[in-house]
This record gives structure tokens, sequence and C-alpha cells, in this order.
């Protein structure tokens, strides 16, 4: 925003979460690209109007200590973070506020601000950054995280963490895309980067990059971080909604 500001404009392409990209379209900074490769992912997953795709998906979901806690004892729903037994013993990452627009987009946002001010007092441990909150896990600092990313939690399995994750459902998700800037300096080379990041070789890359891909016949490692699950994907905020649900968040949890 700094150099669009300034009159610069250095980029071909935005790589970057839905919300800032969604801003950028809105301010007329995107140009349209359909390439052909968007033809292998949903709808959910690129705008109608051609002007952005997405590249990889994050999800969110509970994860949790296994030393400290039995399987048959994790939360099967988002109400059971509400029960007294976890009042004290949850983390949360306070960067996470797709996790929170994703909840009230699913709950709508009337119940899901009552859900917020009901968790918030459970004595909510919040940290910021999915990194900090991941090795507070793995430590014991709190034996449960509520918006963990699962890629997260999987790369720590690998190396012999005591951890693990559960989607409780709607699985959440939002969406990195792709996007070409209007003012570029090399379209033809925008449009091909962009045609290899969607293509399946480039997919691959994501697969390989520990990312759930977002093009249908790709999937990640293990498959069950986006298979099988009712998947709810998070609506494209504006930069002011965003802000406000930010804002809010914070409010009951900062």
């Amino acid at each position: 925003m700094t150099e669009i500001r300034s009159g610069t404009y250095l980029p071909d392409v935005y790589q970057a979460s839905i919300f800032p990209v969604t801003t950028l379209q809105q301010m007329g900074l995107l140009t349209k690209y359909r390439s052909l490769e968007r033809e292998a992912y949903p709808d959910a997953l690129k705008d109608k109007q051609g002007y952005w795709t997405a590249v990889y998906l994050n999800a969110m979901t509970i994860a949790y200590n296994t030393r400290l806690v039995r399987p048959e004892d994790v939360p099967k729903s988002y109400e059971d973070l509400l029960l007294p037994k976890w009042k004290g013993m949850m983390g949360l990452d306070l960067n996470k506020t797709e996790w929170y627009v994703a909840m009230l987009q699913m709950m709508g946002e009337e119940k899901g601000k009552k859900y917020m001010e009901a968790l918030s007092k459970q004595k909510i441990q919040a940290r910021d950054g999915n990194t900090i909150t991941g090795q507070l896990l793995v430590a014991g600092e709190f034996p449960l995280v509520v918006s963990q990313y699962p890629t997260s939690v999987e790369g720590l399995k690998k190396v012999g963490a005591p951890v693990d994750w559960v989607p409780l459902q709607p699985h959440m998700i939002y969406s990195i895309v792709i996007a070409m800037t209007a003012k570029n300096s090399h379209p033809a080379a925008g449009r091909l980067f962009v045609d290899f990041v969607l293509s399946e070789e480039g997919q691959l890359a994501m697969k390989g990059l520990s990312r759930i891909p977002a093009r249908k016949d790709v999937l990640p490692n293990p498959p069950n971080l986006i298979q099988g699950h009712k998947l709810l994907v998070v609506n494209p905020a504006t930069s002011g909604d965003y802000n406000r649900f930010n804002n809010e968040y914070h409010k009951y949890f900062r």
C-alpha cells in the first residue's frame, strides 16, 4: 500500500490472503486473468469475474497435547469449549482474525458474538502467532489450542511432538490467492507465472511445501487435511470489515 500511495507499482502479481487481495480488487488495482488452469478449481475458490484464484488453503482446527488430553476427551464441537473443565486450559492465536470471521459466518453475527463473549470468560491464554501457540502447546503450557493450522500440527508430529488435531465440523478454510496487478510491467511473464502456480505441477510444489493445494486433483499430505469434511470457505471481507472484525476479535481476547 505504501508503494501504491507513492505512485510506484513494482509487482506484476500479488499472492496473499484473500482479504487484502479483495481490498486491492475494490481499489481497482487488479486486472482480470482467466488462466485455463482455473477449470481445475472449485467455484468457491476463484473469483467469478476472473480477478483471483486460490493457490493454497489454510484450515483452522482444534489442536491438543496428546500427553495432557485423552482422545475421548477432545472437544467434539465448539460448544464443548465452553465447558467448565476447559477454563484456563486453552490457547488462542490472536493473529487468526480469519477464524473469528469464519465463526461469525457459521453462527450468524449476533449468535457468534454471544459465543465469543462466553468463550472469552474461559480465561483463554492468547498469544500472537501460529508458531508460538504451537510451541507452547508442545511444551504443555496449555493442553488445547482453539484455532491452529493442521498443517503446522502435522509438521510437529513428524518430529515426534506429542500433538494432534481434530477437525470440528464444519472444517473452516480460507484462501491464499494469486492475482495480476492492473499496472504491471511484465504482463506476459505474470500470466506465465500464474499459469504455473495454478497448474498440476505448481500445486504439487505447494504440496511439497506442506500446503493444502487448492486444485481439485491434487490432494494434500495427508489427504484428511481437506478430504472427508464439510467445508466452510470464509467469505472475503472488505478492508473496513476486516479491520472491524480484527478489532472485535482482539477486544474479546487481548
